[in-house]
């Protein structure tokens, strides 16, 4: 058994999967990310770390983290909590991810007058979680559930094989994302860089993983970070994660 870490960009989904035996004949795209989106957690999982922050002006700020993910009968969730730092009001979204339907979201803020957390419009998916760089979508992975999946073709990319996966969805009226192409490991079955577009087809954002070692049976993750290649501003989530392989 190992340990699967889909970045839920992304939003971070740390699972405990069964490793793959399928086969490396190619499939079509949308079956590929079915199979990929709908494996479930078996325990409930939690962990801590910080969001760093590179705003516009050059500031940095540091944002303490929790996220944890937790198995139902008929579902699972993620959920990510921050803590009120540097003048950003604590914020939680819980993302309800299903096999056969589209995820759903819940999203508060901290009320400072009776320290309760108050929910927020979530209508909107193309808004910053905590005012860093992943929007609420990102953290439910939301674009792999679109309708169009691709698979571009099979590359290498920081030394491993991958599927390449262009992600596309009709025009929305809110909508901020024209495409999202992620390198998906076809061994590990986990993205190891996304590049996202805009509504105008230009580059917005890169999500990669910034360090990776292998000690042994062991792969240590450590710092991912999504960069607004528009902005210049970027988010990294600062953690360490040993996965069993």
């Amino acid at each position: 058994m190992i340990i699967r870490v889909f970045f839920s960009f992304f939003a971070i989904c740390l699972l405990d999967l069964i490793p793959s035996t399928r086969s490396a004949v190619e499939l079509d795209g949308r079956t590929f990310m079915r199979e990929l989106t709908s494996r479930v957690p078996e325990k409930k999982t939690q962990f801590y770390g910080y969001l760093s922050l590179r705003l516009v002006d050059n500031q940095r700020r540091e944002i303490p983290v929790k996220f944890l993910t937790e198995p139902f009968k008929d579902h699972w969730i993620t959920q990510w909590e921050t803590q009120t730092s540097g003048g950003i009001m604590a914020e939680r979204l819980t993302v309800h991810h299903y096999v056969d339907r589209p995820n759903s979201y819940q999203w508060s803020s901290l009320d400072q007058t009776n320290s309760t957390f108050q929910n927020l419009i979530c209508t909107n998916l193309y808004k910053p979680f905590a005012q860093t760089e992943f929007w609420l979508l990102d953290l439910g992975l939301d674009f792999f559930h679109w309708p169009n999946q691709k698979i571009l073709r099979t590359e290498m990319r920081k030394g491993r094989s991958c599927r390449v996966v262009e992600s596309t969805n009709p025009p929305q009226p809110q909508s901020r994302y024209s495409r999202v192409v992620s390198w998906i490991d076809i061994e590990a079955e986990q993205p190891i860089r996304v590049e996202i577009f805009d509504e105008n087809s230009k580059l917005l954002k890169i999500f990669s993983i910034l360090g990776v070692r292998k000690t042994g049976n062991k792969v240590q993750l450590k710092d991912l970070e999504i960069r607004n290649e528009q902005t210049e501003t970027r988010t990294r989530l600062n953690l360490e994660l040993e996965i069993d392989q």
